[in-house]
């Protein structure tokens, strides 16, 4: 395999806006990956997306609102074509 292992691959990272997620974000993006970071959190997401390119796509969803994660694949798809990769960090510890 030549250049990054995911090149050309879509991921979808939930809980994008700080944390684990944000993390995983900019992981996913140094390994070639074009990015789709999903929160509710919009100032969160921008940052997110600052610090990968001007590829990565910031999604304000909250994930509680029924019909979200269809809004989420269709969005990706049509901006991207496809959706390879989804890695689930939205959630909240008491």
């Amino acid at each position: 395999m030549t250049g990054p292992p995911l090149k050309h691959k879509v991921a979808v990272v939930t809980g994008a806006a700080s944390g684990i997620g944000r993390a995983l974000a900019r992981a996913l993006s140094a390994t070639g990956a074009r990015v789709v970071a999903v929160d509710r959190d919009r100032p969160g997401l921008e940052e997110t997306c600052s610090e990968i390119d001007e590829t990565a796509l910031p999604l304000a969803v909250d994930l509680l609102i029924n019909g979200a994660e269809e809004e989420i694949v269709k969005r990706t798809v049509g901006a991207f074509g496809s959706l390879d990769v989804l890695v689930n960090c939205a959630g909240v510890f008491p």
